[in-house]
């Protein structure tokens, strides 16, 4: 489990490392680290080499934004949390663009910002769901995961970083192939061959998803009432 910090000041980056050592002392989380960096460069030179599960971000550098840094970030996990801390409450920046948060975050709401985060079910740390594909077995972090789907005797994932995992042959139906991921509150069925990450849906239509990548995923009559309540609850 890994929460990379991109901050030009020295101090912050100290202090927000402090909170977050100490919150891994008090909530008992030994595999929890800490990735820092002072300028957007290095951290976008990491990207697709080094996992992260949130990125906590100062939005503004020399040469670079906050959102541009997250774009690029977003080319690389398009579902992984990234927070902008700012000691201002104002809202110069349309953080929505790149599926982030702004935080005017005090010391003492850090410990609330990291369970929301962290928080179990997220898919981060040991969550991973093993495919059996022609290459072998695979195992797939549930927060990368965009979306599932059947098509012939086969099973699909998509994940962010654009990467598609095939299945062998089917023996099961698509249903109890995915009741896993249905246990994480991400996940929602639409369609008896269809699963999406509410975390990478772009918006929602009246019998489709469209997702980050720009994929159209249907949903039948059958599954509406319950998509529908999901998507409200989570991401609206």
């Amino acid at each position: 489990m890994t929460i990379s910090i991109c901050n030009r000041n020295q101090s912050g980056r100290r202090c927000l490392g402090q909170l977050i050592l100490q919150y891994k002392k008090e909530r008992n989380m030994p595999m929890l680290k800490i990735l820092n960096y002072d300028s957007p460069w290095k951290l976008e030179a990491d990207l697709g080499k080094v996992e992260s599960d949130a990125y906590l971000l100062d939005i503004m550098f020399s040469g670079m934004s906050g959102i541009d840094l997250a774009k690029k970030i977003r080319k690389h996990d398009a579902c992984n949390p990234i927070i902008f801390l700012t000691p201002s409450s104002r809202d110069d920046y349309n953080v929505s663009s790149v599926y982030a948060q702004r935080h005017f975050v005090r010391p003492v709401e850090m410990y609330d910002l990291l369970d929301e985060m962290l928080k179990p079910g997220r898919g981060i740390g040991n969550d991973f769901y093993s495919l059996n594909t022609v290459e072998g077995r695979q195992n797939i972090r549930f927060g990368e995961i965009m979306y599932v789907e059947r098509v012939a005797q086969v099973i699909l994932i998509t994940t962010a970083s654009g990467k598609a995992y095939e299945s062998v042959t089917l023996r099961e139906s698509f249903t109890s192939k995915v009741r896993l991921l249905l246990t994480d509150d991400r996940f929602a069925q639409t369609h008896v061959s269809y699963l999406v990450n509410m975390d990478a849906v772009d918006r929602y239509q009246k019998n489709q998803m469209i997702m980050l990548d720009g994929r159209c995923i249907p949903i039948s009559r059958k599954y509406i009432p319950s998509v529908k309540e999901k998507y409200h609850s989570h991401c609206c």
